[in-house]
This record gives C-alpha cells, sequence and structure tokens, in this order.
C-alpha cells in the first residue's frame, strides 16, 4: 500500500509542477482582467475610484491588483505572472501548515488545492474568491503554529480584516481561527479580542483612508449603500432576481444542497480523508474535527452571497482538500486497504481530468490563447484599426463579452464611469434605478462618444424587473446618431455620425 501511495503522490506530483511550469505563460481573462482594467485606469489615466470608474470591487481587490500592476506591469504577462508568485506563496503556507507528515503526503496536500485552481484555467486565475482564501489559509496556519501572545493576534485579526475588504462573508471564520490561537487559555482573553479587533480594523481603515486619500470615499459610500444591495440580490448560476426574500433563501438552499455534495472529488476527499486521517491519526483528531467545522462554515457563505460558480467554492475547497494527505499515509489498519487503493486511483483520474488545457496548449507548442472563439483578440485588432488618436470610447457590455479585455490590452480609457451595463437592466421598478438610468442618458446624450462597442454575446439579469437590452432611450439614441463600422456575431462597433 505503502508503495502505491508513493508512486500515485509521485504522478500527481509530476502532473501539477509540469502544468504550474506553464502558468506565467498563459493568458489571463474574466473578472481579473476588467478589475485590472479598473486599476489601470485609476494608476496610469488618473481615474478615481468609485467616483470616476463604478464598480463592485471592494477596495482590497483594487489594491492588490494595483500592486501587482504597478510591481509587474499592467499585463497579461504581468498579472500572470504575480499569478505564479502568489500560488508560490500559497503552496508554501500549506507546505508548513502540514508540518509533521512526510514529504511526498506533505507535498501532494500542500498542492492539491492550487491544481483544482489551475484545472480551470485562465477565466480563474485571482478571482477574489481564491485570493481572499489565500488570507484564509494564513490565518489557519497562524492559529495552529503560532503561540498565542497578543501580537500574534494582531496578526490574525489583520489577516482577516484583508480578507474582509476583499469578500467580507469570507471573514467567517474569524472566531473559530481565534479559539484555535487562544489555544483554550483564558489568561487575558478580553486583550486577545482587543488585539484581533484591533489587528482587523486596520486594513479596513487603511482602505477607506486610500479611498479618502483618492476623493473616492464618497463614491465608495454611494455604490456600497444604493447598489450594491441591488447587486447582491442577483443569485445562481442564471444571475436570477427574486423579488421577496423567501424565494431568494429557498433558491439558495435548492442550489447549496446540490452543488456541495456535487462538487467533483472535493467532498469526497473532506469525507473519506477526514474519515482515514480519524481513524489511523489519533493525536490529529482535533485537527481533523476543526478542518471538517470550518469547510461547514465556509460552505455556508455559498448561502449567504447566493453565488454558485466555480470560484465561489474556493474558501471551502481549500479544507475540503487539506485531507487528502492521510490518504497517502501509510498508518491506516490493512483492513481499509482496498477502499483505500480504490480511493487513490480515483484521484491519480481526477489529477488527470484536472490538467489545465491551457497547459496543454503550451506543451504541445502552440501559442497560448484565449476561448470564446478569439472573439477579444478580434475586437483588439478591429479597434487597433478603426480608432483615431482624438477618439473617445464607451462600450456596453457585462463580463465575459471582454470588451473591457480588448480595451486592457490597447490601453484605452473609457469616457463615462460604467464598466458594465447589467446596472441598466435590473432592478427597474425602483425609483433610485431609474434615476440613475436617467442621469447616465443625459451624460451620454450632452457628451456621447466618437466610437461605441456594443457586445451581443454576454450575459444579463433574469427574472422580474430586469431586461434584456439596454434601456429604450439608449438604443434609440445609438440608432439615430451612431452609424456601424463594424459588425460580428460578438460586438457591434459604431462610430458617431457627424451633424448635417
Amino acid at each position: 500500500m505503502q508503495r502505491l501511495q508513493q508512486i500515485i503522490g509521485i504522478f500527481i506530483l509530476s502532473l501539477f509542477f509540469i502544468s504550474f511550469a506553464g502558468l506565467p505563460f498563459w493568458r489571463i481573462t474574466h473578472d481579473s482582467v476588467l478589475i485590472q482594467y479598473i486599476t489601470l485606469l485609476i494608476d496610469e489615466f488618473g481615474r478615481v475610484p468609485y467616483a470616476d470608474i463604478f464598480d463592485t470591487a471592494l477596495p482590497g481587490t483594487l489594491l492588490l491588483h494595483l500592486f501587482a500592476g504597478k510591481v509587474f506591469g499592467h499585463t497579461e504577462s504581468g498579472l500572470q505572472f504575480f499569478n505564479f508568485l502568489f500560488c508560490s506563496v500559497f503552496i508554501l503556507c500549506n507546505f508548513n501548515l502540514l508540518k509533521g507528515f512526510s514529504l511526498i503526503p506533505r507535498l501532494v496536500g500542500s498542492i492539491f488545492f492550487i491544481f483544482w485552481y489551475l484545472s480551470f484555467g485562465h477565466e480563474m486565475s485571482l478571482e477574489r474568491d481564491f485570493t481572499a482564501t489565500f488570507f484564509i489559509a494564513l490565518a489557519y496556519l497562524v492559529s495552529y503554529k503560532l503561540e498565542g501572545r497578543v501580537i500574534n493576534f494582531v496578526l490574525l485579526g489583520f489577516l482577516m480584516g484583508v480578507t474582509f475588504t476583499i469578500k467580507p462573508h469570507l471573514a467567517v471564520g474569524a472566531p473559530i481561527f481565534f479559539y484555535l490561537l487562544n489555544k483554550h487559555s483564558l489568561e487575558g482573553f478580553w486583550e486577545k479580542i482587543g488585539a484581533s479587533f484591533f489587528g482587523f480594523v486596520l486594513p479596513i481603515a487603511g482602505s477607506l483612508f486610500w479611498l479618502k486619500q483618492t476623493k473616492g470615499l464618497e463614491g465608495f459610500f454611494d455604490m456600497v449603500t444604493n447598489y450594491l444591495p441591488q447587486y447582491v440580490e442577483i443569485i445562481s448560476r442564471e444571475h436570477r432576481y427574486f423579488p421577496t426574500f423567501f424565494l431568494r433563501v429557498k433558491n439558495k438552499l435548492q442550489n447549496y444542497f446540490y452543488y456541495v455534495p456535487y462538487w467533483r472529488v472535493g467532498f469526497f476527499m473532506l469525507c473519506f480523508g477526514s474519515f482515514v486521517g480519524w481513524m489511523g491519526h489519533n493525536h490529529d483528531r482535533k485537527k481533523i474535527f476543526f478542518n471538517f467545522l470550518l469547510f461547514c462554515l465556509y460552505s455556508t457563505t455559498l448561502i449567504l452571497s447566493g453565488q454558485f460558480f466555480t470560484y465561489h467554492f474556493s474558501s471551502l475547497l481549500f479544507f475540503a482538500y487539506l485531507p487528502i494527505v492521510y490518504l497517502f499515509s501509510p498508518l491506516l489498519h490493512a483492513k481499509y486497504d482496498s477502499l483505500l487503493s480504490l480511493s487513490l486511483v480515483l484521484i491519480a483520474f481526477f489529477s488527470v481530468v484536472y490538467f489545465p488545457v491551457d497547459s496543454i496548449t503550451l506543451l504541445k507548442g502552440e501559442k497560448a490563447h484565449l476561448s470564446y472563439n478569439q472573439r477579444v483578440d478580434h475586437l483588439t485588432g478591429v479597434l487597433k484599426k478603426e480608432l483615431k488618436e482624438t477618439d473617445t470610447l464607451f462600450y456596453f457590455d457585462w463580463v465575459e463579452g471582454g470588451v473591457a479585455h480588448a480595451l486592457f490590452n490597447l490601453r484605452i480609457p473609457i469616457k463615462f464611469k460604467y464598466t458594465t451595463d447589467q446596472i441598466f437592466k435590473h432592478h427597474l421598478h425602483l425609483d433610485q434605478k431609474q434615476e440613475r438610468i436617467k442621469n447616465f442618458v443625459k451624460k451620454f446624450k450632452k457628451s456621447p462618444p466618437s466610437v461605441l462597442v456594443v457586445s451581443k454575446t454576454h450575459n444579463y439579469p433574469k427574472g422580474p424587473f430586469t431586461k434584456k437590452d439596454l434601456p429604450h432611450s439608449i438604443n434609440s439614441f445609438i440608432r439615430q446618431r451612431y452609424s456601424t463600422i463594424f459588425e460580428d456575431n460578438n460586438y457591434e462597433v459604431f462610430r458617431l455620425a457627424v451633424k448635417k
């Protein structure tokens, strides 16, 4: 059995390191490019966050991407190199967390979550839930490996505070991390609570200070109070709006009980890996219990957010994949050998399935490319050809349409502040939303951009008080004042007609 464990462990590690070596050469797309485009506008074009450029990404995410852009460059390759280093540090964190195991189990346990992350390719790169999970992992490491001194509680609070500035609901594990770091001691309890709270507030206060210095604080509070409550009501993989609290809760629970047990090999590894560890590693039972508890706790964040896309599973799957280390440990009783052998073969199979398509492309000697029939690169070429130096530009698109991606690669700013058009398509029964649309249309008509890009293929909100198309006032103005200069199945590019 030990030999089989070693062979499959080396097989998984080989697949991982081959795929990981290609990471700096991948392309990058989806949410991360939109956020990097926003930080490009802030960094190189002087746009004020949330005031001149409107998005729901929170300050912690913007600051992380600003750091990546300033240090590694506002480019796809710069962002992927940052991603490579980010993952490397994540693996080191996991490696330290699993200290005490022999080398192969420890390495497999350290890399398997990152392997899962890589398996979804460039669309998954640096998604916010993944970057927040990095700080959760660091907090987990601090809570287990450091002594319960006051300064360490400040550090723990700080890591949870950073997590909060990226995705607030992912700081839900803070009480358990505090309990683990406290080591069952009541001595100086309130002092430790105060230290943790102080550390927690530091990154939040720092991000608000940054917004105040950049004059973006008022726009941030407008986004958080007047738009974010509407945005978080667009839930499920269908981007659907449910008008009542009961219907939203019902949909969230249905998705939760469907997707969490279903989620590929993660749920199996959590349950069987924890069982194997519980039966064969008596001294680790407390760790196994709390790891299972943290998985359950972080799984509830899916209910809190109502979002069930792949990257939203990052935090709970981090805890689900850690028990894989026990499946490569030789301490289990011989009566479980057959079951353990089957589990190892399944893990090896899923490791092959997990091997990223992007790395296969590089191994074949082909140039790294993007999906969606290369529409982003095609649009980049069209705009490069059609745009004049004096042109101003705006677009109507959601993330997956890829217009912001093309503008990011061309380093072209947008004229107005909205980075996605879905803001004009949901909660249309609210007077506040109609006023926001009215104000935008007024500015759009008063000073129309010379070039306009409209995406045809992106997603849109569904349900009552939503619509697929842009407001009629915008569409009619486009048809009256603009002429088409390019059109395909993905985009229509317009140029402002000269008034006669």
